[in-house]
Protein backbone atom coordinates (compact mmCIF):
# COMPACT_ATOMS: atom_id res chain seq x y z
CA UNK A 1 0.00 0.00 0.00
CA UNK A 2 1.06 3.73 -1.33
CA UNK A 3 1.91 6.04 1.71
CA UNK A 4 0.10 9.30 1.44
CA UNK A 5 2.61 11.51 3.54
CA UNK A 6 1.35 15.39 4.84
CA UNK A 7 2.16 17.40 2.05
CA UNK A 8 -0.19 14.68 -0.29
CA UNK A 9 -2.72 14.46 2.42
CA UNK A 10 -3.46 18.47 2.72
CA UNK A 11 -3.26 18.71 -1.33
CA UNK A 12 -6.11 15.80 -1.32
CA UNK A 13 -8.16 18.08 1.64
CA UNK A 14 -7.97 21.21 -0.40
CA UNK A 15 -9.01 19.44 -3.57
CA UNK A 16 -12.19 17.17 -2.35
CA UNK A 17 -13.45 20.28 0.46
CA UNK A 18 -13.80 22.80 -2.26
CA UNK A 19 -11.05 24.91 -1.24
CA UNK A 20 -8.82 25.19 -4.27
CA UNK A 21 -10.09 27.82 -6.16
CA UNK A 22 -9.76 25.84 -9.06
CA UNK A 23 -12.15 22.70 -7.63
CA UNK A 24 -14.98 24.92 -5.95
CA UNK A 25 -18.15 23.39 -5.88
CA UNK A 26 -21.15 24.39 -7.28
CA UNK A 27 -24.33 24.83 -4.74
CA UNK A 28 -24.16 24.94 -1.22
CA UNK A 29 -25.43 20.67 -0.81
CA UNK A 30 -22.23 19.78 -2.88
CA UNK A 31 -20.62 22.21 -0.34
CA UNK A 32 -22.07 20.16 2.34
CA UNK A 33 -21.35 16.57 1.15
CA UNK A 34 -17.34 17.93 0.47
CA UNK A 35 -17.29 17.62 3.96
CA UNK A 36 -19.91 14.94 5.05
CA UNK A 37 -21.56 18.07 6.50
CA UNK A 38 -21.18 21.54 7.78
CA UNK A 39 -20.79 23.02 11.56
CA UNK A 40 -23.99 25.18 11.91
CA UNK A 41 -24.38 25.93 16.20
CA UNK A 42 -23.72 29.85 14.66
CA UNK A 43 -25.99 30.98 12.29
CA UNK A 44 -23.32 32.30 10.23
CA UNK A 45 -20.81 29.14 10.18
CA UNK A 46 -22.98 27.52 7.13
CA UNK A 47 -23.01 30.60 5.16
CA UNK A 48 -19.65 31.42 5.43
CA UNK A 49 -18.55 27.43 4.72
CA UNK A 50 -20.62 27.16 1.71
CA UNK A 51 -18.84 30.59 0.86
CA UNK A 52 -15.13 29.15 1.48
CA UNK A 53 -16.39 26.67 -1.19
CA UNK A 54 -18.25 27.87 -3.84
CA UNK A 55 -18.11 30.82 -6.32
CA UNK A 56 -20.92 33.05 -6.47
CA UNK A 57 -23.39 31.34 -4.10
CA UNK A 58 -25.41 33.88 -2.00
CA UNK A 59 -26.49 34.07 1.75
CA UNK A 60 -29.92 33.81 0.01
CA UNK A 61 -29.37 30.97 -2.18
CA UNK A 62 -28.27 29.10 1.61
CA UNK A 63 -31.14 30.10 3.01
CA UNK A 64 -33.26 28.61 0.56
CA UNK A 65 -31.60 25.03 0.80
CA UNK A 66 -31.89 25.04 4.43
CA UNK A 67 -35.40 26.67 4.84
CA UNK A 68 -37.14 26.03 1.54
CA UNK A 69 -35.58 23.30 -0.65
CA UNK A 70 -34.71 21.41 2.28
CA UNK A 71 -31.86 19.66 0.37
CA UNK A 72 -30.31 21.34 3.90
CA UNK A 73 -31.37 20.01 7.21
CA UNK A 74 -30.25 21.45 10.52
CA UNK A 75 -29.99 18.36 12.71
CA UNK A 76 -28.12 18.13 16.39
CA UNK A 77 -25.43 14.95 16.25
CA UNK A 78 -22.14 14.43 17.89
CA UNK A 79 -21.71 16.13 20.89
CA UNK A 80 -24.96 17.83 20.84
CA UNK A 81 -23.96 20.00 17.97
CA UNK A 82 -25.80 21.52 15.70
CA UNK A 83 -24.84 20.46 11.59
CA UNK A 84 -26.09 20.98 8.58
CA UNK A 85 -26.63 17.92 6.46
CA UNK A 86 -27.59 16.87 3.55
CA UNK A 87 -30.82 15.24 3.11
CA UNK A 88 -29.67 12.19 2.15
CA UNK A 89 -27.48 12.16 5.42
CA UNK A 90 -29.82 12.94 7.56
CA UNK A 91 -31.58 9.21 8.34
CA UNK A 92 -27.49 8.53 9.87
CA UNK A 93 -27.66 11.50 11.81
CA UNK A 94 -30.87 10.71 13.17
CA UNK A 95 -29.81 7.24 14.09
CA UNK A 96 -27.01 8.64 16.42
CA UNK A 97 -29.45 11.55 17.94
CA UNK A 98 -32.47 9.19 18.46
CA UNK A 99 -30.51 6.37 19.82
CA UNK A 100 -28.12 7.98 21.95
CA UNK A 101 -28.47 12.19 22.60
CA UNK A 102 -31.68 12.34 23.09
CA UNK A 103 -32.55 9.83 25.63
CA UNK A 104 -29.39 11.61 27.70
CA UNK A 105 -30.98 15.28 27.15
CA UNK A 106 -34.74 13.49 28.24
CA UNK A 107 -32.89 12.15 31.29
CA UNK A 108 -31.09 15.77 32.28
CA UNK A 109 -34.25 18.03 31.51
CA UNK A 110 -36.66 15.85 33.32
CA UNK A 111 -34.21 15.89 36.35
CA UNK A 112 -33.37 19.63 36.35
CA UNK A 113 -37.49 20.24 36.26
CA UNK A 114 -37.97 17.84 39.69
CA UNK A 115 -34.48 19.07 41.11
CA UNK A 116 -35.17 22.89 41.39
CA UNK A 117 -39.08 22.41 41.36
CA UNK A 118 -40.61 23.21 38.67
CA UNK A 119 -42.31 19.89 38.60
CA UNK A 120 -42.75 17.26 40.98
CA UNK A 121 -42.69 14.63 38.07
CA UNK A 122 -39.94 15.33 36.25
CA UNK A 123 -41.04 13.10 33.33
CA UNK A 124 -44.51 13.98 32.91
CA UNK A 125 -43.65 17.49 32.94
CA UNK A 126 -41.56 16.87 30.01
CA UNK A 127 -43.98 14.96 28.32
CA UNK A 128 -46.41 17.60 28.60
CA UNK A 129 -44.07 20.10 27.55
CA UNK A 130 -42.68 18.10 24.28
CA UNK A 131 -46.89 17.42 23.86
CA UNK A 132 -47.62 21.09 23.47
CA UNK A 133 -44.87 22.61 21.42
CA UNK A 134 -45.67 19.84 18.75
CA UNK A 135 -49.59 20.39 18.90
CA UNK A 136 -48.32 24.56 18.84
CA UNK A 137 -46.04 23.86 15.58
CA UNK A 138 -48.69 21.58 13.68
CA UNK A 139 -50.16 24.30 11.52
CA UNK A 140 -46.44 23.69 9.83
CA UNK A 141 -45.56 27.49 10.71
CA UNK A 142 -42.31 28.18 12.53
CA UNK A 143 -41.65 30.16 16.24
CA UNK A 144 -38.79 30.72 18.17
CA UNK A 145 -38.26 29.88 21.84
CA UNK A 146 -39.47 32.73 23.07
CA UNK A 147 -42.77 32.84 21.32
CA UNK A 148 -43.78 28.96 22.23
CA UNK A 149 -42.62 29.86 25.90
CA UNK A 150 -45.16 32.72 26.32
CA UNK A 151 -48.04 30.65 24.06
CA UNK A 152 -47.90 28.15 26.29
CA UNK A 153 -48.15 27.46 30.00
CA UNK A 154 -46.61 24.32 29.53
CA UNK A 155 -43.27 25.03 28.40
CA UNK A 156 -43.06 27.79 32.15
CA UNK A 157 -40.06 27.10 34.24
CA UNK A 158 -36.70 27.59 34.93
CA UNK A 159 -33.61 26.91 37.04
CA UNK A 160 -31.12 28.67 38.75
CA UNK A 161 -27.56 26.75 38.78
CA UNK A 162 -24.10 28.04 39.58
CA UNK A 163 -24.78 31.10 41.14
CA UNK A 164 -21.44 31.76 42.62
CA UNK A 165 -19.51 31.19 38.95
CA UNK A 166 -19.82 34.05 36.10
CA UNK A 167 -21.61 31.30 33.94
CA UNK A 168 -24.21 30.92 36.51
CA UNK A 169 -27.88 32.47 36.69
CA UNK A 170 -31.66 31.76 36.01
CA UNK A 171 -31.88 30.13 32.80
CA UNK A 172 -35.25 28.95 30.98
CA UNK A 173 -35.97 25.45 30.55
CA UNK A 174 -37.69 25.94 26.97
CA UNK A 175 -34.89 25.95 25.13
CA UNK A 176 -33.50 22.41 26.48
CA UNK A 177 -37.14 21.05 25.82
CA UNK A 178 -36.34 22.13 22.30
CA UNK A 179 -33.09 20.70 21.86
CA UNK A 180 -34.57 17.20 23.44
CA UNK A 181 -37.25 16.95 20.80
CA UNK A 182 -34.63 17.83 17.85
CA UNK A 183 -32.51 15.20 19.26
CA UNK A 184 -35.92 12.92 18.55
CA UNK A 185 -36.24 14.20 15.22
CA UNK A 186 -39.49 15.84 16.00
CA UNK A 187 -38.84 19.42 15.26
CA UNK A 188 -36.34 21.04 13.04
CA UNK A 189 -34.45 24.62 12.98
CA UNK A 190 -36.53 27.34 11.25
CA UNK A 191 -35.38 30.54 9.29
CA UNK A 192 -33.35 32.94 11.53
CA UNK A 193 -35.95 35.71 13.08
CA UNK A 194 -33.06 38.14 11.64
CA UNK A 195 -30.16 38.83 9.05
CA UNK A 196 -27.87 35.78 8.58
CA UNK A 197 -25.46 36.80 10.89
CA UNK A 198 -27.22 36.83 14.02
CA UNK A 199 -28.68 33.31 16.05
CA UNK A 200 -31.99 33.90 16.20
CA UNK A 201 -33.37 30.61 15.49
CA UNK A 202 -37.10 29.32 15.34
CA UNK A 203 -38.21 25.89 15.79
CA UNK A 204 -40.39 24.36 12.52
CA UNK A 205 -42.69 21.24 13.06
CA UNK A 206 -41.43 17.96 12.41
CA UNK A 207 -39.01 16.54 9.80
CA UNK A 208 -39.16 18.06 6.24
CA UNK A 209 -41.59 16.39 3.64
CA UNK A 210 -39.81 13.32 1.83
CA UNK A 211 -39.88 13.29 -2.11
CA UNK A 212 -42.80 11.72 -3.25
CA UNK A 213 -43.10 7.66 -2.57
CA UNK A 214 -40.02 7.75 -0.54
CA UNK A 215 -41.99 7.57 2.47
CA UNK A 216 -40.81 9.06 5.72
CA UNK A 217 -37.50 9.82 7.09
CA UNK A 218 -36.29 7.52 10.04
CA UNK A 219 -32.78 7.25 11.67
CA UNK A 220 -31.50 4.03 11.48
CA UNK A 221 -30.17 1.64 14.69
CA UNK A 222 -27.48 3.29 15.85
CA UNK A 223 -25.02 0.55 15.39
CA UNK A 224 -25.87 0.89 11.44
CA UNK A 225 -25.98 4.97 11.63
CA UNK A 226 -22.71 5.39 13.16
CA UNK A 227 -21.35 3.22 10.56
CA UNK A 228 -23.50 5.18 7.82
CA UNK A 229 -21.74 8.05 9.36
CA UNK A 230 -18.32 7.11 9.26
CA UNK A 231 -18.74 5.19 5.48
CA UNK A 232 -19.05 9.50 4.04
CA UNK A 233 -15.81 10.16 5.74
CA UNK A 234 -13.69 6.92 5.28
CA UNK A 235 -12.71 7.70 1.05
CA UNK A 236 -11.35 10.86 2.58
CA UNK A 237 -7.26 11.67 2.55
CA UNK A 238 -7.92 11.71 6.38
CA UNK A 239 -5.54 10.20 8.71
CA UNK A 240 -6.92 7.19 11.22
CA UNK A 241 -6.37 9.21 13.97
CA UNK A 242 -8.22 12.47 12.61
CA UNK A 243 -10.88 9.77 11.38
CA UNK A 244 -10.74 8.29 15.34
CA UNK A 245 -11.38 11.63 17.13
CA UNK A 246 -13.68 13.19 14.45
CA UNK A 247 -16.36 10.46 14.98
CA UNK A 248 -15.94 10.53 18.66
CA UNK A 249 -13.89 7.52 19.70
CA UNK A 250 -16.81 5.39 18.22
CA UNK A 251 -14.83 4.64 14.79
CA UNK A 252 -12.48 1.88 16.23
CA UNK A 253 -15.74 -0.07 17.39
CA UNK A 254 -17.22 0.22 13.69
CA UNK A 255 -14.74 0.40 11.46
CA UNK A 256 -14.99 -3.72 10.49
CA UNK A 257 -18.33 -3.02 9.90
CA UNK A 258 -17.65 -0.91 6.36
CA UNK A 259 -15.31 -3.55 5.30
CA UNK A 260 -11.45 -2.81 3.95
CA UNK A 261 -12.62 -1.56 0.04
CA UNK A 262 -14.39 1.49 1.58
CA UNK A 263 -11.07 2.55 3.62
CA UNK A 264 -8.36 2.04 0.97
CA UNK A 265 -6.27 5.22 0.16
CA UNK A 266 -7.14 5.98 -3.56
CA UNK A 267 -4.03 6.18 -6.17
CA UNK A 268 -3.68 8.91 -8.42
Amino acid sequence: MRLVDDRERRARLATRHGLHPAHRTSDPVTAARSVVCLHATEAATVHLAVGARTSGVTPFAVDEAMYTERSLVKQLAMRRTLFAFPRDLLPAALGVAVGRIAPEQRRLVSRDAARHGVADDGDAWLDAAGAAVLAQLSGGGAMSAKELREALPELAGAITVNEDKRYGGTFNLAPRVLGWLGAEGKITRGPNAGHWLRVQPRQGRALPRPPKGKGPLRGPPLRRARAGGLASTASSPLSPRSLFWKWCRSANRHFAHLGPSSLRTPSR
